[in-house]
């Protein structure tokens, strides 16, 4: 995608875009698709507490997640830049309908997610299962706990099914008020929990927990304000 963006560029040139749509508010509902960048941050503490070299956890999550960041930014730039107003809510239907790009990166896509998702269903899996009382007998309890994470699974593609119509206000509202809880909310209020910080480290995480909170409600208004029926 980035190549075939690159490649526009370079025979039409750059398209106009706009940098930021002051008409109304509704413009910043991207902040809360910002926030769904973070959805794999659950993975950070089951990755400490495996890691044998915790020390240097710090500096691979830093440097995985700045280079995440960086090609997000590098893409969606590019992109925009190669199709203007024209851009796709996906970016990857800006590609040649019929073209082997068409049917390859699309199909690439869909293989990574189905790949990705079940990482997550098993950390959430391991989070509640514990916490239920299931019965002793061996095959009951494999049953059961398979019934439920069939449940689970079919209730993400359920509010999946239901939310695609209405995409950007989907990821709004989920990365809004769950990805920016769990990237800025909940860690800085651990911190202050947990480490007792002081001076202007304090500070920073009072600061970070009003901006998250701020962005939360900011996302499930516009995002729901400009759900379409």
């Amino acid at each position: 995608l980035l190549g075939y963006a690159g490649r526009l560029i370079a025979y039409n040139g750059a398209k106009p875009v706009m940098l930021f749509d002051t008409s109304d508010f509704n413009s910043l509902i991207w902040l809360g698709q910002c926030g769904y960048m973070f959805e794999m941050i659950t993975f950070v503490v089951p990755i400490y507490e495996t890691a044998i070299h915790k020390d240097s956890v710090f500096t691979i999550i830093l440097a995985v997640s700045g280079t995440l960041m960086l090609m997000y930014l590098i893409i969606g730039y590019t992109t925009y830049l190669a199709f203007g107003d024209q851009t796709e809510e996906i970016a990857l239907l800006n590609l040649p309908q019929g073209s082997i790009a068409g049917y390859v990166l699309p199909g690439l896509y869909a293989v990574s997610g189905a790949l990705t998702i079940p990482i997550n269903n098993f950390v959430v899996c391991l989070s509640y299962e514990p916490l239920v009382s299931w019965p002793s007998e061996t095959l009951k309890r494999k049953w059961l706990k398979n019934l439920g994470r069939f449940a689970l699974v079919s209730s993400i593609f359920a509010v999946t099914w239901l939310g695609g119509a209405q995409l950007q206000n989907f990821l709004g509202l989920v990365g809004g008020v769950l990805g920016m809880l769990l990237a800025l909310v909940v860690p800085c209020l651990l911190h202050l929990s947990i480490c007792k910080p002081a001076g202007l480290s304090r500070i920073f995480d009072y600061v970070t927990v009003v901006i998250g909170v701020q962005i939360m409600a900011t996302s499930l208004y516009l995002s729901l304000s400009t759900w379409k029926a």
